[in-house]
């Protein structure tokens, strides 16, 4: 899946000359933590969020350089604080050369994105204008589409068992020969010694998200003595 799949339409926007209290105004309105700053051809030239409206001279929560840290931040830190703290209009307020990715973007690298940077949005753009918007909630709206279309898709036992064999074989936390698994019209049974709860447990959730899968019956048991084999006690 790729940014195109999952990304919502433009929606609201602001200009550069949009006075800060309209771009509040417009952010609370449609319930978003940020807006996407375009020109007037409609390219992307920043974003304003949340986080670069806390320290507002409104609020009284203007950053303060005193003493031997202003000397240090130097005037022109000073006079930046300045005007982001008291400035009228976005583009004196706004993080210019934002994030952005184009349609292409694969959801994977959306995700390291959004933890990596902290982000909640983030622009999707075409030749440098505005095509989309992508948001936490587009991943989870793509993560239910996903799960429900693995529902309507039933599979076979065996393929069942071929799948969660395969799961089971390329993780290297699993044990590759204290488990059985039998699965019988969508049931599957597990059996064997796992000694580590969390190592079994993780058996289970493996079998629970295979398509098809109805029920999972645990009855791995802990063995008294030595453990069940994995990769890393064969330095793998």
């Amino acid at each position: 899946m790729k940014a195109a799949d999952i990304m919502d339409a433009p929606g609201p926007s602001v200009t550069p000359e949009t006075p800060v209290v309209e771009a509040v105004r417009k952010m609370l309105e449609h319930k978003v933590s940020g807006l996407p700053v375009v020109d007037e051809e409609g390219r992307l030239v920043g974003m304003i969020t949340e986080g670069d409206l806390l320290r507002r001279s409104e609020l009284g929560t203007e950053r303060k350089i005193t003493g031997f840290a202003a000397v240090q931040a130097g005037t022109r830190r000073l006079a930046e604080e300045f005007v982001r703290a008291h400035a009228q209009t976005i583009g004196d307020v706004m993080t210019k050369e934002p994030v952005s990715i184009d349609e292409e973007t694969a959801i994977a690298t959306i995700v390291s994105l959004i933890e990596d940077r902290h982000l909640h949005l983030i622009p999707v753009v075409r030749k440098g204008s505005l095509v989309g918007m992508i948001g936490r909630p587009c991943l989870l709206r793509a993560l239910i589409e996903r799960a429900e279309a693995q529902e309507d898709n039933p599979t076979d036992d065996e393929s069942i068992r071929t799948a969660l064999l395969a799961v089971y074989d390329r993780e290297a936390w699993a044990p590759l020969s204290q488990v059985d698994v039998m699965v019988r019209n969508g049931n599957v049974e597990l059996r064997g010694n796992v000694t580590d709860p969390v190592k079994r447990r993780a058996l289970v959730v493996a079998a629970q998200a295979i398509a098809g899968v109805k029920s999972v019956t645990d009855h791995l048991s802990p063995q008294s003595r030595g453990k069940a084999k994995t990769r890393d006690d064969d330095g793998q």
